[in-house]
């Protein structure tokens, strides 16, 4: 997958459809439009929408010790950070909470 696509999951009701079944777009179409009707499931798609703009960039090559891999980096974002992370303060914390520039 490019990096300019994003995948949303859309929970079927039934069998999924053939992967060459053009048939079935329309159908498919309606769920997804019923269940981004419900404000949580538009929520999460924002949610996930956001986070897809964000990668991790390791400074050096990861450490296993103690059972765990130790990762040394930082989160970076495609596009405009300042948004995106004001974006993300807003949904999870509410209207109006920022970064106010520190990022």
């Amino acid at each position: 997958m490019s990096r300019a696509t994003f995948r949303f999951n859309l929970f079927l009701r039934g069998e999924e459809p053939d992967i060459d079944d053009v048939g079935c777009m329309d159908d498919l179409r309606q769920s997804l439009i019923e269940q981004l009707v419900d404000a949580q499931n538009r929520t999460e798609v924002a949610l996930a929408l956001l986070v897809s703009c964000c990668y991790f960039e390791l400074d050096s090559m990861p450490a296993f010790r103690a059972g765990f891999y130790h990762c040394v980096g930082a989160v970076r974002c495609r596009g405009n950070s300042e948004s995106t992370v004001d974006a993300l303060f807003q949904i999870v914390f509410g209207p109006f909470h920022t970064t106010n520039g520190a990022i």
